[in-house]
């Protein structure tokens, strides 16, 4: 994203330093370019995310633009759910569901902790897309997610999709 602005300002004048100096002044145009950030609520992503972050305040000439996690888990269970689950009696037979509900709720946890990181390291709210069932047409998610950003565009306050 800044490798136009080092060209416009390290070569000398002539037809490679005019054509990097107008993708620069395209790209640090705040009415022309923004930076979106995207990332899934995993260790690694939010890490990147909020690196290009930092860089985008400190070195890039762009304005910000929407954050976005996608691909959250939305909760398998409510907590009053869960709290119902941990009080029944030892059953054998339910061992393995219970078993998979608790390694659920431990990646929903990881998830919302990621999350949180990315939300307090940036200058805005991040949009929420939470992964969506199966029972949704790949068409409904693409609107799910289309709706979410357009009313995230137009808000101070992140919308959870």
């Amino acid at each position: 994203l800044s490798l136009s602005r080092v060209v416009a300002d390290t070569v000398p004048s002539g037809v490679m330093k005019t054509a990097a100096e107008k993708m620069a002044a395209l790209i640090e145009a705040p009415g022309a370019s923004c930076l979106h950030l995207v990332s899934t609520p995993e260790e690694m992503p939010v890490n990147e995310a909020i690196e290009l972050a930092t860089a985008q305040r400190t070195r890039l000439r762009m304005a910000s633009g929407l954050a976005v996690i996608n691909r959250r888990l939305a909760p398998l269970v409510s907590e009053a759910e869960a709290q119902t689950l941990a009080a029944l009696p030892h059953e054998p037979a339910l061992e393995p569901y219970l078993r998979a509900v608790a390694r659920r709720r431990d990646l929903e946890q990881t998830q919302a902790e990621h999350s949180a990181r990315l939300w307090s390291a940036l200058d805005r709210p991040p949009v929420t897309i939470y992964e969506h069932s199966a029972r949704l047409t790949p068409f409904q998610q693409v609107e799910w997610a289309r709706r979410a950003l357009e009313l995230a565009a137009g808000t101070s306050r992140g919308h959870q999709a």
